[in-house]
């Protein structure tokens, strides 16, 4: 069993290490986090408070991209895997054997991703703790060092993280005939299954029990009631878009073909191609668009529950003369770490597809695409998967700002709903350039290789 392990993995080691090097990166992220949480323990009271506040959602928020984004990625190397695993139920190993090496695979990956994201979370622990304080106006200054603790518990976090987002992959290719799965272009069948709706139940119980808690605790003035509506909309922010990332598959596929639609296809061949491959590998698309999603989200979600807020501040009267509003510093503090995360998550999953992605665009020569209309179709598909990412991202916010106005509005007259649209914007500009170039780069360097040679890689 170990020998077929190790096998697979190296031979499918274009699948897996980009998603090595992200499980790397969340270790020593999470793990910079974690230690700021144990720097505020040597803070004088009320620097101490300032502190948690910035690191418990901070860690939470980052907790939450690793698993949605490692889900998607597992999800998508399985997808890539399907033709072994077909082969190894047509040759008679059972399903159960076959679950068991996926799991081994992971745990494998994510101890070795473990250790290799140690070395960088010692180096990068202190420094970043010591900038965030500095950032924050924390006069204290500790260097502290990432613990052993902190080290082995996120460690653990994530081989967790791994089996957990394992349980959609193993499902989603032993559901499937040994025949069908050989033959079939696609292997994940758009049907739900009784994990994702049990999870869907659970998650969106959740949901409507904070938003109705949001709701009924709101009695009393906007002073005493500030920061618990603020901790629960921003609770419901990261509830809501998980269980959208749960869907954002089938979500993106109906909007996406909707407002792609406004082209026709004899103005582009470019848009027409990007059109097209978009329709062909639904899975992709929904695998793709996940990460880009949840930095928009967090960051259109995050900005919006601040600025009701002081919507909310504002119709009580209780913003003060000359008060610049809201800690752009502060925000993106607690932002910072996800989008990181979220942006290495979407060149991760390009890497992942880069050598079925490389065949297809060999095919599309040969086919008589000339080099520049392959590029174009490209970019415009990372253009779609942005404006689509953005647009979601944004309906989210507003979904958190809708129920937090109507709270604050049982207390104060006066207090509508605010949209932040701007940070959205500026962190799906920022996906739609991480996408382009990871999409565009390799078709660039490969266009002069006849397309006969990349068809027989």
């Amino acid at each position: 069993m170990a020998g077929l392990v190790l096998r697979t993995l190296l031979q499918q080691w274009r699948v897996w290490i980009s998603l090595l090097l992200f499980l790397a990166l969340a270790n020593a992220i999470l793990v910079s986090v974690g230690a700021l949480v144990e720097a505020a323990d040597g803070l004088p009271v009320r620097e101490q408070r300032i502190v948690r506040n910035l690191s418990t959602p901070m860690y939470g928020m980052a907790s939450i991209a690793v698993l949605v984004i490692t889900s998607s990625a597992v999800s998508l190397a399985v997808q890539l895997q399907r033709r072994p695993f077909a082969t190894w139920k047509l040759a008679g190993m059972s399903s159960l054997r076959i679950a068991a090496v996926l799991v081994s695979q992971l745990i494998v990956l994510g101890t070795v991703g473990g250790a290799l994201g140690v070395p960088l979370a010692m180096l990068v622990a202190p420094r970043f703790t010591g900038w965030i304080l500095q950032a924050n106006a924390v006069t204290t200054i500790v260097d502290v060092p990432a613990s052993t603790t902190a080290l082995l518990s996120t460690w653990a976090l994530l081989i967790g993280i791994l089996l957990l987002a394992g349980l959609r992959g193993v499902g989603s290719v032993l559901r499937v005939p040994a025949v069908d799965a050989v033959l079939s272009a696609e292997v994940v069948r758009r049907r739900p299954i009784a994990f994702r709706l049990a999870v869907s139940l659970v998650m969106s119980a959740a949901v409507l029990a904070v938003a109705a808690g949001m709701v009924s605790s709101a009695s009393g003035d906007v002073f005493s009631r500030l920061g618990l509506l603020v901790g629960l909309a921003m609770l419901l922010s990261l509830l809501i878009i998980p269980l959208i990332a749960l869907h954002v598959s089938r979500i993106a596929t109906l909007f996406l073909a909707a407002w792609t639609w406004i082209v026709p296809r004899r103005c582009s061949t470019a848009w027409y191609l990007a059109r097209r491959g978009c329709a062909f590998h639904l899975d992709r698309v929904g695998v793709s668009l996940v990460p880009l999603y949840v930095a928009i989200a967090l960051a259109s979600s995050i900005y919006t529950v601040f600025e009701t807020a002081n919507s909310a501040r504002r119709a009580a009267g209780l913003v003060i003369a000359g008060e610049q509003g809201i800690n752009h510093s502060g925000v993106w503090t607690i932002l910072g770490p996800t989008v990181v995360l979220a942006i290495a998550g979407t060149a991760t999953v390009v890497a992942m597809a880069a050598r079925e992605r490389a065949h297809e665009r060999a095919l599309l020569s040969v086919a008589g695409v000339s080099p520049r209309s392959v590029v174009g179709a490209i970019v415009v598909e990372a253009l779609m998967y942005a404006v689509t990412a953005t647009v979601l991202g944004l309906l989210t916010a507003a979904a958190v700002s809708v129920v937090e106005a109507e709270a604050f509005g049982r207390l104060e007259a006066g207090a509508p709903p605010v949209l932040a649209v701007g940070p959205g914007l500026v962190v799906g500009a920022g996906g739609f350039c991480v996408l382009a170039a990871a999409l565009a780069w390799p078709a660039v360097l490969e266009h002069r290789r006849a397309a006969v040679d990349r068809l027989a890689n």
